[in-house]
């Protein structure tokens, strides 16, 4: 594949597909607006509003998750913002660079959340995208979808308001495939997630 067809290839399919995402991302967009209202809607009611960081960070790799939950409620509605990067060389010598973002709100129902650590279910709506690039050879493709992920974990909260959150969730829906002239990638995004992050009582 030259980097023209490559070019010519992903154009074509974003295209396509333009009309879809435009969608997908407003919904996404109206989701994030409607956790926002709650949150006014209920900013007189004590809650717990936590911030937290996932490990990226440690590789300059931003992975943001907020989250608001009223008091005496199981369930806690946010929002996460993340990115993930690595390197490969798949065939020959030409290095190539493959990253995911996902955007979007994210559910938890916490099981004990009367206790400092609790199990949990989630279950995300993320806008996932996938991009390849090969820039010794000028190539790129990327490709996105609407990704439902559900999962769960174990979170704990130490004194201090700090919290620790460790925990799984796999994509749902269809793998990614992208390429160009030296490497691909498919996937299904599936993560493992470990979050440090502070949380307040008001």
């Amino acid at each position: 594949m030259t980097g023209e067809t490559a070019e010519s290839g992903v154009g074509n399919v974003m295209d396509k597909g333009f009309g879809i995402r435009s969608a997908i991302v407003r919904l996404i967009q109206l989701l994030g607006a409607v956790i926002a209202i709650y949150m006014m809607a209920t900013a007189g009611i004590k809650a717990e509003t936590r911030i937290g960081a996932g490990t990226g960070w440690l590789y300059g790799q931003p992975d943001i998750l907020f989250s608001y939950r009223p008091e005496m409620n199981r369930f806690a509605f946010g929002f996460r913002i993340a990115y993930d990067e690595s390197e490969s060389s798949e065939y020959g010598a030409y290095e190539s660079t493959d990253s995911s973002t996902y955007i979007g709100p994210v559910v938890s129902y916490f099981f004990t959340p009367e206790n400092p650590g609790s199990f949990y279910a989630l279950a995300g709506l993320y806008q996932w995208t996938l991009e390849l690039e090969t820039p010794e050879l000028d190539e790129s493709d990327s490709a996105s979808s609407t990704a439902l992920y559900i999962g769960g974990g174990y979170t704990y909260k130490f004194k201090g308001k700090v919290f620790v959150d460790v925990g799984l969730a796999f994509n749902t829906g269809d793998q990614l495939f992208v390429e160009t002239s030296a490497s691909s990638v498919e996937t299904t995004g599936g993560e493992a997630r470990l979050v440090l992050g502070i949380y307040t009582n008001k």
